[in-house]
């Protein structure tokens, strides 16, 4: 494993996840939100757990870029575009599926889905990009 690379693929990765989450959650999905205010914990709340937040987000972008460099065969973009594709799917329908067991509406369920599968096909074009073949 290219260690230079990695770490380059981890810190990209944690600030496009930061940019983009809060342009999703805090902007995008708010209405969305406010309808299920019941749900979700103040802004107060969520302010005071920040730092375990953005750890856990650490840890998630270092495993996805350590598992896409145990996968890396060289193949460009499209490499990433499709681990991205893969993943995001798997997850996505994950989280469209808690509209089962907790009281969101069909439409943000579809939103989960929808930009998780984005979040994740750009960031496997971000890896792609940074561990990329010489």
């Amino acid at each position: 494993m290219n260690i230079k690379r990695f770490i380059g693929m981890v810190v990209a990765g944690l600030i496009f996840t930061v940019v983009y989450e809060m342009g999703v959650h805090q902007y995008l999905l708010t209405s969305m939100y406010e309808e299920t205010s019941h749900l979700w914990r103040t802004p107060e709340e969520m302010e005071a757990f920040c730092m375990l937040g953005m750890g856990s987000r650490l840890i998630l972008v270092a495993v996805l870029a350590f598992i896409f460099t145990r996968n890396f065969e060289g193949k460009g973009i499209g490499e990433g575009v499709r681990f991205g594709m893969y993943l995001g799917l798997y997850t996505g329908v994950g989280q469209a599926a808690t509209y089962v067991y907790m009281p969101i509406s069909m439409e943000l369920a579809a939103a989960w889905l929808a930009t998780t599968v984005l979040y994740t096909v750009v960031i496997g074009a971000v890896f792609a990009l940074i561990y990329k073949n010489d």
